[in-house]
């Protein structure tokens, strides 16, 4: 069962994919990488800093 989040990023994502969008992208919180793979987003290289809020890794997933 999904929790609300996971609710709320399929819908987005389910719009985002009929008004023809390809590709989704995220910083993605380090700790918050498991919440993004469990929904198929994958990680784009290596592990960076954003100043003031830490550690992040770039994710997508492919919509098509």
């Amino acid at each position: 069962q999904q929790g609300v989040g996971a609710q709320l990023l399929e819908h987005g994502l389910s719009l985002c994919s009929e008004k023809g969008g390809e590709v989704i992208w995220c910083n993605a919180r380090t700790e918050a990488v498991p919440f993004y793979s469990k929904l198929n987003f994958v990680i784009k290289g290596d592990e960076f800093q954003l100043p003031g809020i830490g550690p992040h890794y770039f994710m997508s997933k492919t919509l098509v």
